[in-house]
């Protein structure tokens, strides 16, 4: 069902978000990675990062998929919502920057589509709330990080089981 669903939606972005969640489950199961893990994810991150500035393999792999390397149009919309930032630091107010003239000054640029939203989390908070609301929000995932990291990576790599529960205390 699951993949008669993603065949019948298309979409390219929950297909490998399918991938390479059931690769994470495979891999992490595996007893000689578990120990590295941490060592793992590190070099596969300076792996992707090198091959992109050398080879710009996500827009090849984007293209691959069928879709566009510009992300299927999504780079020019934030180019056009970067020229209509009026403060940088505070943002346009909570959840504001899509009202009014700003959303039809965009519009102007597609002839059939007005965009109500910019696609991407992180450019929508600094629209909204300016590089103060994107620091508060860079914390967040951090101290957030750190608070789950500890006990459930330890209990998990001795081999015990997780207790969310007292995670979270």
């Amino acid at each position: 069902m699951i993949f008669y669903l993603l065949r019948l939606a298309h979409s390219a972005t929950a297909t490998i978000c399918l991938f390479v969640a059931i690769l994470i489950v495979v891999f992490v199961g595996i007893r000689s990675i578990k120990h590295f893990i941490g060592t793992y994810l590190l070099a596969a991150l300076v792996l992707f990062a090198a091959a992109e500035l050398a080879f710009g393999i996500s827009g090849r792999f984007s293209e691959s998929l069928g879709r566009g390397s510009n992300l299927t149009g999504r780079t020019e919309l934030w180019a056009h919502c970067l020229e209509f930032q009026s403060n940088p630091i505070f943002g346009a107010g909570f959840d504001s920057f899509w009202l009014g003239e700003r959303r039809e000054r965009i519009a102007e640029f597609y002839n059939h589509w007005s965009p109500g939203g910019s696609h991407n989390g992180y450019l929508e908070t600094y629209l909204n709330l300016g590089l103060i609301g994107l620091c508060i929000l860079i914390g967040l995932i951090i101290a957030t990080f750190w608070k789950i990291r500890r006990p459930s990576f330890s209990k998990f790599l001795n081999g015990g089981d997780i207790d969310w529960a007292s995670s979270w205390q």
